[in-house]
């Protein structure tokens, strides 16, 4: 199940409206006006929390997965960092705000059949054979109460990204 009406079927572009735009995911500067949070408080400078915004919006679409670095050190990302998570929505686009917030990538959204994407993905994130789905991350978010996951999405403009999307596929 989805938090939101998402389209049965989406590609890069529309997932890139969701989670490469920084008014889709509110992720507007804190109480100290030092770090960008989400909605619910939790920094986006955490790749976990990204992950887990992700399979918020998506629902069962996206799954989680992460490597740490001693167990994929071909990761540019992981050369920078102890370990990264992501997600990846239906089994195709690998989802990942942080690396766009973190300058790693000039975008949030890779497709894992798109041949020049997928040269992208083994530089930044190193070997598929490495990836760990984190199932435990998964059953984490689905068993969140429903204030909890009103508190996590409150304030972003999802609702007006997918109505444009919609007249975008209306109006060519």
């Amino acid at each position: 199940m989805t938090t939101f009406d998402i389209p049965a079927e989406v590609d890069a572009e529309f997932l890139e409206r969701l989670f490469g735009t920084p008014e889709n995911y509110a992720g507007a500067p804190d109480d100290n006006d030092e770090e960008h949070v989400f909605p619910d408080g939790t920094p986006t400078v955490f790749c976990t929390n990204w992950a887990t915004y992700v399979r918020r919006v998506m629902g069962d679409r996206a799954t989680l997965h992460g490597f740490f670095s001693a167990d994929n050190p071909e990761s540019r990302i992981g050369k920078d960092n102890d370990g990264h998570d992501f997600a990846i929505v239906d089994d195709r686009y690998l989802v990942d705000g942080w690396a766009l917030d973190m300058n790693y990538a000039t975008r949030a959204v890779f497709d894992l059949q798109g041949p020049q994407d997928v040269i992208v993905v083994m530089m930044l994130y190193g070997d598929r054979g490495k990836w760990q789905r984190n199932t435990e991350l998964e059953a984490s978010v689905d068993a969140e109460t429903a204030e909890i996951r009103q508190k996590a999405l409150a304030g972003t403009d999802f609702h007006l990204a997918l109505e444009a999307y919609r007249q975008d596929l209306a109006f060519p």
